[in-house]
C-alpha cells in the first residue's frame, strides 16, 4: 500500500514546469496574451458527432496509433449495428449504480479512508475540473447529445478564479479606493455578515429579497465553484492568497498603479498553484511510475496521446476518468475546532443558491485548513480528515443528493455517470487500452497489465457479482444480474467505473489510480501544465514571485496554507468578540 506519513511539509526539487517561458500574459484588462484566447474566453467549439474529425477540441482520446474508425462506447448494443440497445443499457445500469451506491466492494475490503490523499484534495481537484472544463450539457439521459463539449479555452491559468480580469469580470473584484476604480483585490464577505468588520474569509456572494423569498447568488467568477461549502472555502483561500500578494506588492512599490500589484499578484499565485498541482496533487493521484514517467521532463515525446490543436481536455479525461472525485467525498466533514461534524448533504446545500439567507458562512463553516492539509495545529494532526479510497462506489448521501424520482427508482450520481459515459463519445475500453499499449516504450511502467484482458474481465465479473449493499435504492434491490448482461459488462465495461474498479485492486487499493487512469489523467494535466506560452515567464514571472513569495514558491498545498497564515493579518484571523477565527 502506498502511503504518505503527515510528517512534515516535503519540498519537491523538481523545478522543470512553470519557469523560462517568454511572453508577458496580462495586459490591463486582464487578458492573458500568447494565444489570442481572452481570460476564460470561449472557445467556437462546433457539435461533433461520432463521425467528426476526432481533433476538433472536446474531442476524445486521440492515440497514435489512432484506428480508422474510432469505436465510441454507447452502452449495450443492438448486435452489428453499434447503436445503443437503451432498455438492455438502462438494466445494466442500474445493477451497475445499485452495486455502487453506498461503498466501495474491492479485494482490500469495504470502503475506508485514504491515508494517502487528505480530504482537501478532493476539492482541490474539483477546482482544478473547473479550470480545466466547461461543459455545455445540463441533464443527463441516455437520450442526451452533444455531451462532452469542452468550452474552456485556457486551462490551468486559474480563470476559474480570476474571470476575464477585474475590467471585465468586475463582480467577482472589491471596489476600488474610490469606489469606483478598478481593483487589484478579489471580492471577499465576511463572517456571516457583508458589512466589511468581520474578517474576510468567505467569498464575495449577493443577497437580496424578490418579494415573499430570498435570492443569492455567489460573487465568483465561476458560479461552480460555489456547489458545496468546502469548495467555497478553497476558493476563498486561493482568492486570500492573492490579495496578500496584492498587499505585499503595494508594500514594496507604493507608488506603482494598481493594474501592477494585480498583475503581479495574479502571476505569482498561477505559478504556485501550477506547481502545487504538479508536484503535490498529481503525485497523490497518479500510480508513481507512471507519475515519474510524465514528471520527469517536458519532452513532448514522453505523451502516448496526439493532443488536440488548441485543448488538452479529452473526453475520457472529462467524461470518464476524473469522475474518480465522487469516490472520494466523506459523508460528513469537520470544518473547524467549534462546529459539529457536517453531513454531505449539507454541505452541498450550504450556498448562495440552495441557501441564501444562511450566507455569507457563520463561524461554523470557516475552514481551519490543518484538517484538510497536512499541516501541523496545536492538535498536531490528529484532526486532519482524509478523502475516502478510490473504487466503484459513492457515498449514499452523495448519490441520493442528484437522484431525480423521474428518472426510476435507482437514479442518482452513480447513475448520471453512467449515462454520461454512454452519450459522450468516450472510447470503448478495449479500443482505448490496445492504442495505448500500442503507443508505449518498452520501458513503460506497468505495460503488462494493459493487455491483461483476462484478468480486467475477472476482476470486473468478481465486483458485478458483489451483493448490493445494504443501503440499497429505498428497499429497492435488483437481482442477480442476468448472465448476457455480465458478461456484457465483463466485455465492454463504461470506462468510468473501469477506471475506479482498477484502482481498487492490489497494489493500489483505493489510494491511487491505476495505471490506466492515471495514463489518462496525466496526459490531460501534463499537456497543459507543459505549454507555457500564456504564463508570463523569464524575468516578469521571477521578478513577481520573488516579491510575493521571496526565494521558494509554495510548491504544495501544506507550504501554502503555510505562507498564507505567516502572512495574514490577525484581524483576518479573528472575530469582533475576540473569538479566534485560525487559518490552521
Amino acid at each position: 500500500m502506498f502511503k504518505t506519513k503527515p510528517a512534515k511539509i516535503q519540498v519537491s526539487k523538481n523545478r522543470n514546469a512553470d519557469s523560462g517561458a517568454s511572453g508577458c500574459p496580462i495586459d490591463r484588462r486582464g487578458f492573458l496574451k500568447g494565444s489570442g484566447l481572452a481570460v476564460g474566453g470561449l472557445a467556437t467549439i462546433a457539435a461533433t458527432t461520432g463521425k467528426a474529425a476526432p481533433n476538433l477540441p472536446g474531442s476524445g482520446l486521440l492515440c497514435k496509433t489512432e484506428p480508422s474508425a474510432p469505436q465510441y462506447y454507447v452502452g449495450v448494443e443492438v448486435k452489428g449495428t453499434g447503436q445503443t440497445d437503451a432498455a438492455r443499457t438502462e438494466k445494466l445500469f442500474e445493477h451497475l449504480a445499485a452495486r455502487m451506491n453506498g461503498y466501495t466492494p474491492s479485494r482490500s475490503g469495504p470502503r475506508f479512508e485514504n491515508p494517502n490523499i487528505p480530504a482537501g484534495y478532493t476539492y482541490l481537484a474539483q477546482m482544478t475540473a473547473h479550470d480545466l472544463t466547461i461543459n455545455s450539457e445540463s441533464h443527463i439521459s441516455l437520450s442526451t447529445t452533444g455531451v462532452g463539449e469542452n468550452l474552456r479555452s485556457r486551462p490551468l491559468l486559474l480563470d476559474t478564479l480570476y474571470g476575464q480580469g477585474p475590467e471585465i469580470s468586475g463582480l467577482c473584484y472589491q471596489y476600488g479606493p474610490d469606489s469606483s476604480a478598478v481593483s487589484a483585490y478579489l471580492r471577499l464577505d465576511g463572517v456571516g455578515k457583508a458589512d466589511g468588520q468581520s474578517p474576510r474569509r468567505d467569498i464575495g456572494r449577493l443577497r437580496e429579497s424578490t418579494g415573499a423569498s430570498t435570492v443569492g447568488r455567489p460573487l465568483v467568477a465561476d458560479a461552480r465553484n460555489d456547489n458545496n461549502a468546502v469548495l467555497s472555502q478553497l476558493v476563498a483561500l486561493f482568492s486570500m492568497v492573492h490579495n496578500t500578494a496584492a498587499d505585499l506588492s503595494a508594500r514594496q512599490a507604493p507608488d506603482a498603479p494598481t493594474f501592477v500589484h494585480y498583475k503581479r499578484a495574479r502571476l505569482a499565485t498561477t505559478a504556485a498553484y501550477r506547481s502545487i498541482i504538479r508536484n503535490d496533487l498529481l503525485s497523490r493521484l497518479l500510480d508513481p511510475k507512471i507519475y515519474r514517467h510524465y514528471n520527469r521532463s517536458a519532452n513532448p515525446q514522453r505523451f502516448l496521446t496526439k493532443g488536440a490543436a488548441d485543448n488538452p481536455v479529452t473526453r475520457e479525461f472529462s467524461q470518464a476518468a476524473y469522475r474518480i472525485g465522487h469516490s472520494m467525498v466523506r459523508p460528513f466533514y469537520r470544518f473547524n475546532s467549534r462546529g459539529e461534524s457536517h453531513g454531505i448533504a449539507d454541505v452541498l446545500t450550504r450556498t448562495s443558491a440552495a441557501n441564501p439567507n444562511e450566507t455569507p458562512l457563520d463561524r461554523q463553516w470557516i475552514a481551519e485548513w490543518s484538517r484538510y492539509f497536512e499541516v501541523s495545529s496545536n492538535l498536531g494532526f490528529d484532526n486532519l480528515q482524509s478523502s475516502m479510497k478510490i473504487g466503484p462506489g459513492y457515498s449514499s448521501a452523495l448519490n441520493n443528493h442528484f437522484k431525480r424520482p423521474e428518472d426510476g427508482a435507482f437514479s442518482g450520481l452513480a447513475m448520471r455517470d453512467l449515462q454520461r459515459s454512454a452519450v459522450s463519445q468516450v472510447r470503448k475500453l478495449s479500443s482505448l487500452r490496445t492504442a495505448i499499449e500500442e503507443s508505449m516504450p518498452a520501458d513503460f511502467p506497468h505495460r503488462t497489465w494493459f493487455s491483461d484482458t483476462k484478468r480486467h474481465a475477472r476482476m470486473l465479473i468478481d465486483w458485478a457479482q458483489q451483493p448490493v449493499p445494504a443501503q440499497g435504492f429505498g428497499g429497492l434491490f435488483p437481482d442477480a444480474m442476468p448472465r448476457d448482461l455480465l458478461i456484457e459488462f465483463a466485455n465492454n465495461p463504461p470506462l468510468v467505473l473501469f477506471i475506479l474498479i482498477e484502482a481498487a485492486q492490489a497494489p493500489w487499493n483505493g489510494e491511487r489510480l491505476g495505471p490506466l487512469g492515471s495514463v489518462i489523467i496525466a496526459e490531460t494535466f501534463f499537456r497543459a501544465l507543459d505549454d507555457m506560452s500564456s504564463l508570463c515567464g523569464g524575468g516578469e514571472l521571477a521578478e513577481a514571485e520573488r516579491l510575493v513569495f521571496g526565494p521558494q514558491r509554495p510548491e504544495t498545498m501544506p507550504e501554502l496554507v503555510v505562507w498564507l497564515d505567516r502572512n495574514t493579518s490577525g484581524a483576518d484571523k479573528k472575530l469582533p468578540d475576540g473569538d479566534e477565527l485560525p487559518i490552521i
